[in-house]
């Protein structure tokens, strides 16, 4: 099975350097409420879009050790013109090689690709993948509070992913 990384509250923690940034508490939250609680990530997000030092300075979720299975791509929504600075941030550090592909229709990209599974920490995009005949599994940081509603494609740590993929062969 070819799997694909997000990079944003997968491997990097994006939302505690959000709020470090933006100087506000980090809570367990639903960082994906952009109309209540987190309404300030949507308003603010766009201040960091053409800051290089705020994304070559988030701080891992996960370690390069942890992977133990083939990455076949990265992909992610994080800004365009920003992927030489986050592959410099990820590969600096030890993560796999492989293509880092900015998307906005991550299941069009995996389809093109031809990629098996997607580990990403957005519900919808996750319930999209499922529901486009491909397997996504939500990474659930510490910090997050929404989650899927099928728990069996839920893991909080990237060496699940080995296991996953050694429990469903096709």
């Amino acid at each position: 099975m070819k799997v694909a990384l997000d990079l944003d509250d997968v491997i990097g923690a994006f939302y505690p350097g959000f709020c470090k940034w933006s100087q506000r508490p980090e809570l367990k939250t639903n960082i994906w409420d952009g109309k209540n609680s987190c309404k300030w990530i949507v308003d603010t997000i766009h201040k960091v879009d053409n800051d290089p030092e705020f994304w070559k300075g988030l701080k891992f979720l996960s370690n390069p050790n942890s992977i133990n299975f083939h990455v076949e791509a990265y992909i992610t929504a994080s800004p365009e013109k920003m992927l030489l600075e986050r592959a410099y941030w990820l590969f600096g550090r030890g993560f796999p090689e492989a293509p880092l592909i900015h998307s906005k229709d991550k299941l069009k990209t995996m389809k093109m690709l031809d990629i098996d599974i997607l580990v990403d920490d957005s519900p919808s995009t996750i319930d999209k993948v499922n529901e486009g005949g491909l397997i996504g599994l939500q990474f659930k940081p510490a910090y997050m509070e929404k989650e899927i509603d099928d728990k069996s494609r839920i893991i909080t740590h990237l060496s699940e992913v080995g296991t996953f993929i050694e429990k469903n062969k096709r």
